[in-house]
């Protein structure tokens, strides 16, 4: 992987719905903010976090598959090299998730304490 959209690209469609979800976390924070940490915004700042985490390990549990799948198509010689570039490309999804709702939920504590 090269740069961000292979990185990106070899997420797959889980990529975009955890990219949209995090839209949705990050407007709900901002409209929580603006309300003053309105309880009803941080929760579904904290509900679209947790779906975001669910999509990120649903997507790298599809890649599992996905490689398991593939793996047993490879030559014995290539099963190395084949393996070691399917387990990068494994996680990709969870990371994505990751990079997202770690900080997210972080200012969504900060919001929701900041306001008590």
């Amino acid at each position: 992987m090269g740069n961000f959209i292979d990185f990106y690209a070899n997420g797959g469609i889980f990529n975009h719905f955890i990219t949209i979800g995090l839209g949705v976390a990050l407007a709900s924070l901002v409209f929580a903010r603006r309300e003053g940490g309105s309880e009803r915004w941080l929760a579904v700042c904290e509900r679209t976090l947790v779906a975001c985490l669910g999509l990120g390990l649903l997507g790298s549990l599809f890649g599992v598959v996905e490689a398991s799948a593939a793996l047993g198509m490879v030559k014995p010689e290539f099963l190395m090299p084949a393996a070691s570039r399917a387990a990068g490309i494994l996680v990709i999804p969870l990371c994505w998730a990751l990079l997202g709702v770690i900080p997210l939920g972080i200012a969504s504590t900060v919001v929701r304490f900041r306001k008590a």
